[in-house]
């Protein structure tokens, strides 16, 4: 199984669990990849300042692949039964049909430009702006906005137990179970919240990554967290899961 991780200096994969990486071609690409994830058997990366990068299964090499994009700042990349979703630091939220070929725009129009988080999950789209968080139903067609926004830019998401959870810059982690409502989730996090910069799920365990802080762990469906090992002053900006294994 291919492991990805996006860097400052590129994207690197991994088949033997972390043992060893191999960089996944530098040629191209703008290095610092923000977005990396595996479609079709091969690799889509989103990078600031390049936009997207495909690298088909039959390819070693990345192509740069923005028809339809109207902004190269990449924030994050999510895919699900054929769908992708690219977000955006200026522009919103691009969908592709094609494996990343093409693109068109999904996600505008409502003083929400700036995109800084997007997942696909359980045929369900969503999407982190400014003024909060939003979802579709329709495959990207019509969005709406779940309930009134909090405070936090959010920044990270992730669905797990029929729940969507999402961290924010600077006011943890809020958890809604109705599209509407949000609950916040900070027991056992630093006081002096950090940015949640990450998020991910194993079984029925979340994890969370933060700027500077550490990873923290919940078993009970984010009602309280727990430090792990990897803990201050380590920020952590991404997870990859394979199997029982977390790497970050």
């Amino acid at each position: 199984t291919n492991i990805l991780a996006g860097t400052a200096l590129g994207g690197y994969v991994t088949t033997n669990s972390g043992t060893s990486w191999s960089i996944l071609d530098t040629a191209g690409i703008c290095k610092i990849t923000r977005a990396l994830t595996m479609f079709g058997g091969g690799y889509i990366a989103g990078s600031t300042s390049g936009g997207v990068y495909v690298m088909p299964s039959t390819s070693t090499k990345w192509t740069q692949s923005n028809v339809g994009i109207t902004d190269v700042d990449v924030t994050a990349i999510s895919s699900e039964n054929g769908m992708m979703l690219c977000s955006t630091n200026l522009m919103g939220v691009f969908l592709s049909y094609t494996g990343g070929k093409s693109w068109s725009q999904s996600f505008r129009g409502q003083a929400d430009y700036p995109a800084y988080s997007c997942l696909v999950a359980n045929h369900v789209s969503y999407v982190g702006g400014a003024t909060g968080v939003f979802m579709s139903t329709n495959y990207g067609i019509t969005w709406s906005a779940m309930g009134s926004w909090v405070s936090g830019r959010p920044q990270s998401m992730v669905w797990s137990g029929g729940s969507l959870f999402v961290g924010t810059s600077s006011n943890g982690i809020y958890r809604t179970t109705d599209n509407v409502l949000w609950t916040p989730l900070n027991n056992g996090l630093p006081g002096n919240l950090p940015g949640i910069t990450a998020l991910t799920v194993i079984g029925t365990t979340l994890f969370c990554g933060t700027d500077g802080k550490g990873v923290y762990k919940s078993t009970d469906n984010g009602i309280s967290w727990t430090a792990t090992d990897v803990r201050s002053p380590r920020s952590s900006f991404g997870f990859a899961v394979q199997g029982n294994t977390l790497f970050v």
